[in-house]
């Protein structure tokens, strides 16, 4: 998951950069004890409610006054550290990714906040793309629990969520790290989540779609609505193209803020260039307007699939905003390039190899996800296996549909699993979904034997890679977690 290091030897034989790219470093934050494990780190996040994996966990999505309040415990560092937040439905952690990126490679300090995590909790914290360590993240959250007292509780007598202290962890590794900037995804929503109580240089914005209905609303514009509350006065903001309601809502937000507001296709230019292989990653000639002057160049950006030029975009406006405000501006594209050819995270179109087999893990748990999967499948005319695991709280059953409408992809057989989560859609239901929009849909679904249920994932991708052609590759997609148990499993089973 971690971008290549790069040989500083190397770096300085570079002659046409304007703006130095440092080596990758580990942060210096006092007294790292590295004597707590994963385990210690879990032990103590265990005691408060985490609504990620927990559906009965009793959060309260409606107020940031209790994630402020713990920051006021916390010693307020989140004050210290300048931000970029980016929200969205699909590709705000891809956004997040590139820009942080970006920005270490221009010589900044760099913190990043992501969540959920898919391997494991450290992964959610990085400074210069270093995961916290184990015995810093333990030591930061027992400080925190230490000041609320034996029983967890703020001044309110509220106790915080398991997101709200590992927010206010990060902005407290941050302060201490001395970042220049922060990037932050938001978790969830936007208006109340908890990202949204930083200090704040810009703000991006990925695809809108339908998701967590329950509780953002059960339409795009009122689910716009709350992403679009992270928006400030007079501060930059960057979007992707969007739908015409989602971009009404996002535009009517900026103007009352005054905020100035640059959209993909619009503002920022982007020539798509014909792309080829699967899966397919894609190049962009891309234009930036000013300030601080105008920025050209062809890129390739570092995950596949065609949405990702659009997030790339957002992502070189969110990184001239912080450079421009530094006296310094994006270096050329030659100089762009290797630093995104270095970016790597888990779950976004990630190619993998395992027993000679192509395997792609993709977090697609959404139909406007999973639609942009099922159309870069059809262009590269692919045949598949497919390893599907989704929560009951998402559309599962569109997206067991959109499954079913390959047209030049053949699907040689599906295979549905249950992941280590309570919110988890019980693997028959899968089928059951699937072989209802199967009329029309791939072979192996519609009551063939090649659809079948697995005990576990890694029984699931074995039983797949018995079964289907040695040509096909294995796909792997409708949840985040399903993607960090596979990557579990094959750290110890040859998955590269």
């Amino acid at each position: 998951m971690s971008r290549r290091r790069e040989d500083p030897a190397r770096i300085a034989r570079r002659t046409s950069m304007t703006t130095p790219v440092v080596p990758l470093r580990r942060p210096a934050a006092p007294e790292q004890a590295m004597t707590a494990s994963l385990g210690d780190v879990n032990r103590l996040l265990g005691q408060f409610d985490n609504a990620e994996r927990n559906p009965a966990a009793t959060l309260s999505f409606r107020s940031l006054d209790r994630f402020r309040e713990l920051l006021r415990v916390a010693g307020s560092p989140e004050r210290d550290t300048p931000a970029l937040i980016v929200a969205g439905t699909n590709g705000k952690g891809s956004i997040v990714h590139m820009t942080s990126a970006l920005l270490t490679g221009h010589g900044l300090r760099v913190g990043r906040y992501i969540s959920p995590h898919i391997i494991d909790v450290l992964e959610r914290i990085c400074v210069d793309d270093w995961p916290i360590p184990a015995g810093a993240l333990h030591r930061l959250l027992g400080e925190l629990i230490s000041r609320l007292g034996e029983a967890l509780l703020l001044p309110s007598g509220q106790v915080p969520s398991y997101y709200e202290m590992m927010t206010a962890a990060a902005f407290a590794y941050f302060q201490e790290c001395r970042v220049d900037v922060a990037v932050l995804e938001v978790g969830m929503g936007g208006r109340y989540d908890a990202t949204n109580a930083a200090k704040r240089m810009a703000v991006g914005f990925g695809a809108m779609a339908l998701d967590h209905v329950p509780v953002l609303g059960s339409d795009l514009r009122a689910i716009t609505a709350e992403k679009a509350a992270i928006m400030r006065p007079s501060v930059p903001a960057f979007a992707v193209r969007q739908e015409p309601e989602a971009l009404s809502v996002l535009r009517d937000e900026a103007r009352q803020l005054a905020c100035p507001f640059h959209v993909v296709g619009e503002d920022i230019a982007v020539t798509p260039e014909q792309t080829s292989g699967f899966p397919p990653r894609h190049r962009a000639l891309f234009g930036l307007p000013a300030p601080p002057r105008v920025w050209r160049g062809r890129l390739c950006a570092p995950f596949a699939g065609r949405f990702q030029v659009e997030n790339l975009a957002v992502s070189l406006g969110l990184a001239q905003t912080v450079l421009a405000a530094r006296g310094a501006a994006l270096d050329d594209a030659g100089v762009v390039q290797p630093i995104l050819d270095g970016v790597r995270a888990a779950g976004r179109r990630q190619v993998a190899s395992w027993r000679g087999r192509t395997v792609i893990l993709d977090g697609a748990h959404n139909p406007a996800a999973l639609a942009e999967l099922v159309r870069d499948c059809d262009q590269a005319n692919v045949r598949l296996g497919l390893l599907v695991a989704m929560m009951a709280d998402k559309d599962f059953r569109t997206c067991m549909s959109l499954l079913c409408s390959f047209q030049a992809a053949v699907v040689e057989a599906f295979c549905a699993v249950a992941v280590a989560s309570p919110r988890c859609a019980p693997p028959a239901d899968l089928l059951s979904a699937l072989r209802m929009g199967a009329a029309t849909g791939p072979r192996a679904a519609s009551g063939d034997p090649a659809a079948f249920i697995a005990a576990t994932p890694a029984d699931g991708l074995q039983r797949l890679h018995e079964l289907i052609s040695r040509a096909a590759n294995i796909v792997v997609t409708g949840s985040y977690y399903l993607i960090g148990e596979i990557l579990r499993h094959g750290r110890d089973d040859g998955l590269l």
